[in-house]
């Protein structure tokens, strides 16, 4: 299904036609709305209705399809987008699966593409297919480094991962590969499991079996509230972390209490009030969270909005350059995006300080990181 939004509207996202004085600038959003991917995707799709509808002078109209978390439904809806709508850019998919298999079709039409998901995959190695690809979350490398070394002085020596098997957790148990023997901590198990399954129960007991100290959960959405709640039911109490795709809403409805003590690596911006009152990322999480809130209502902020709201920020910060070279709607201004949007430089967003280049598509450090602690229904910000 194809929304347009030419027009900020608190009642809903509205079709508006209008004459334009300029050529209208063309953005086409993927999110996994539905389907296994939705806890991430369908705040997403909300959000559209706050971004900017003129920059530089020029309208800009958002043409939004849900992919429901398909890989195959998300290079259609690419495919539409461009070659129907003749989008200018894409901003999508929600998750990794999906936006790894957007690469191709962004290379092969020459459209430049912000993913809002995680996978470095998606942007690495850097290549003539990822030329035109930059994402929004930092690496997986950098999340599984800090979260390491947490739990490195934690006094964890034995860990046990529960991951998914899709490409979110292909991605992370190659990453905590590379990183074996960096920090004292030992990986004594990885089972997997599908995002689909009702039970985890045989995995979290062969994890449990190899007697680990703590539980590394890397799933992405509502799939990463299975396994947390198995090991917990079966006894283990000691830390369990979670990735920072796994920090929405409904993950910590279905956990439960057994939530409780959660770890998780993310952006230092997660909860802006905890930061310094003059910090840049506090200011930059602050505006974002009362501007969704003001239309969808207090407490209803889901940290994915940021990936979008960023995936956007990139987008308006190349718009003024490429409209200096070329006209909407053409190949040159499609490249134009593209080449501006790698010169992004120190841009601040809700998750950190961005700065990109031709070898790094997603420009963050590990100023861009928090390690927060879930404890009676907040997070709380550790030093």
């Amino acid at each position: 299904m194809i929304t347009r939004l030419t027009s900020v509207a608190a009642c809903g996202l509205l079709a508006l036609s209008a004459t334009l004085a300029q050529a209208q600038i063309k953005v086409g959003i993927i999110v996994a709305a539905t389907g296994p991917g939705a806890s991430i995707g369908s705040p997403q799709k909300k959000a559209v209705a706050m971004l900017p509808n003129e920059v530089a002078g020029n309208k800009i109209e958002y043409i939004v399809m849900d992919d429901a978390s398909d890989t195959n439904q998300s290079v259609k809806a690419a495919r539409k987008l461009i070659s129907d709508e003749k989008v200018d850019v894409l901003i999508g998919s929600s998750i990794s699966a999906p936006s790894i298999a957007l690469v191709d079709v962004a290379a092969e039409l020459k459209v430049p593409l912000v993913s809002m998901a995680g996978s470095s995959r998606i942007t690495n190695p850097m290549d003539d297919k990822r030329h035109w690809v930059f994402k929004t979350p930092f690496n997986e490398s950098l999340a599984i480094d800090v979260t390491l070394k947490r739990a490195a002085a934690m006094g964890i020596k034995r860990l046990g991962v529960l991951t998914t098997s899709d490409a979110f957790g292909d991605t992370w148990t190659a990453e905590i590969e590379k990183l074996k023997g960096k920090y004292p901590v030992e990986i004594v198990a990885v089972e997997r499991y599908a995002a689909s399954d009702t039970t985890a129960l045989a995995q979290a007991s062969k994890v449990l079996n190899a007697k680990p100290d703590g539980i590394l959960v890397a799933a992405s959405g509502t799939a990463a509230a299975l396994p947390h709640k198995t090991v917990r039911e079966r006894g283990f109490t000691g830390p369990v972390f979670q990735t920072y795709a796994a920090l929405a809403p409904e993950v910590y409805k279905l956990g439960g209490k057994d939530m409780d003590g959660t770890i998780a690596v993310t952006s230092a911006g997660f909860q802006p009030d905890q930061l310094d009152a003059n910090d840049p990322i506090r200011k930059a999480s602050a505006l974002l969270i009362d501007k969704y809130e003001a239309i969808y209502g207090k407490g209803s902020f889901s940290s994915y909005v940021g990936n979008l709201w960023m995936a956007s920020q990139l987008v308006d910060a190349a718009i003024p350059a490429a409209l200096k070279t070329a006209k909407p709607g053409t190949p040159e201004f499609r490249a134009a995006i593209r080449d501006n949007i790698e010169r992004v430089k120190d841009m601040v967003t809700q998750t950190g300080y961005v700065t990109m280049s031709a070898t790094d598509h997603v420009g963050y450090d590990e100023r861009a990181t928090g390690v927060f602690e879930y404890r009676n229904n907040g997070w709380v910000k550790l030093k």
